[in-house]
């Protein structure tokens, strides 16, 4: 599912653009941001809270270029598209890392191609590996033979079909890095879900046996992730 943040002070536009979003993407999950406050605590908060940043520029006496040229990370994979009326942005917003820039009326069509756009970006980076560090290595997992990943305090197991790596990589990093086919069902697992071998209800059973839990507060709402993500009807 793709995660969506609205940021702009015109609340009616905002609401006018989430619908256009769920309407195109559903299911989907929209976020609002309504000033430049907001935008900056999101920026520093932790990752993965969102995909795709749709952003005014200009936030009341403040640019939204500007915050997101000091507070996104480098590494973030967070997909930013620019919203304005003036065109005289085209060249500023080329400070930072963005992937599209839509002029307000905004177009429907040009809106779909630039997120498409965006997720298609998104889903090439997921697709070249996921990166781990352990002490003063760096490893590149492939996400095909990981089976899922444990986390047990400050340290995260990555279960692949060769060995156990361990790293104090946070759950967070670990799924910006990982496409649709992963699926947190508990706050210490996450699971690949082409290499669960059945849905217990209240657990997976992979394909090496092990058997990882599915929090009770989250059954629901993985099974009907499971069972959409096999192709078929909760």
């Amino acid at each position: 599912m793709i995660r969506f943040a609205v940021c702009d002070t015109d609340v009616d536009f905002a609401g006018r653009l989430a619908a256009t979003l769920h309407r195109l993407y559903d299911p989907c999950k929209v976020e609002y941001m309504y000033g430049p406050d907001a935008l900056e605590v999101s920026l520093c908060a932790a990752p993965g809270s969102s995909d795709v940043l749709l952003t005014e520029i200009e936030l009341r006496e403040r640019s939204s270029i500007d915050i997101i040229g000091h507070r996104m990370k480098e590494s973030s994979p967070l997909q930013v598209i620019y919203l304005t009326s003036k065109m005289e942005y085209c060249t500023a917003v080329y400070e930072t890392r963005h992937i599209g820039f839509l002029l307000k009326p905004v177009s429907v069509e040009l809106l779909r191609r630039t997120v498409d756009r965006a997720i298609a970006s998104l889903e090439r980076q997921k697709s070249q590996g996921i990166v781990i560090h352990r002490g003063g290595s760096v490893y590149v997992v492939e996400a095909s033979s990981l089976l899922y990943v444990e986390s047990e305090g400050r340290l995260a197991r990555l279960f692949t079909d060769e060995e156990r790596l361990e790293t104090y990589e946070k759950m967070g990093n670990l799924l910006l890095q990982m496409d649709g086919r992963f699926l947190q069902c508990h706050k210490s697992y996450l699971v690949n879900m082409d290499r669960v071998r059945q849905f217990m209800g209240d657990h997976f059973l992979m394909e090496n046996g092990a058997v990882v839990p599915i929090s009770q507060s989250r059954r629901k709402a993985v099974r009907e992730e499971f069972l959409r993500y096999l192709g078929r009807e909760g």
